[in-house]
C-alpha cells in the first residue's frame, strides 16, 4: 500500500514536506511500474498528482515511471471494456 499523495503539501506550497512524501508514494509504486502494472488511481486530484505534479517537485527515475504508468480508474475500465468488445467470439 502506497503513503497518500501529498496534494494538501502541495497546494499549499509546503516544499521540503510534499518532496519527503512524495519520494516515499513513488518508491513505493515505481517497482510495480517497473513490472509493467498499471497504477489505478480513483480520485482525479490523485491522478494529477502523480502523472504531472510530482514532476515538477521531484523528477527522479522513479517519479517518471510512475507517472507513465498512472491510470485513471475510469479510463483504464473502459479501455477493457473496448477491447473485449472488439475481440473476435469463437464459435464452438
Amino acid at each position: 500500500e502506497a503513503p497518500w499523495t501529498s496534494y494538501p503539501a502541495i497546494a499549499s506550497g509546503r516544499v521540503v514536506q510534499a518532496r519527503k512524501q512524495i519520494r516515499l508514494v513513488t518508491e513505493a509504486l515505481a517497482p510495480w511500474a517497473l513490472l509493467g502494472y498499471p497504477l489505478l488511481v480513483l480520485e482525479p486530484t490523485d491522478m494529477l498528482c502523480l502523472s504531472r505534479d510530482y514532476l515538477y517537485y521531484l523528477d527522479s527515475p522513479e517519479a517518471r515511471i510512475v507517472a507513465r504508468h498512472a491510470r485513471d480508474i475510469g479510463d483504464f475500465l473502459l479501455d477493457l471494456q473496448t477491447s473485449a468488445s472488439s475481440r473476435p467470439t469463437s464459435r464452438n
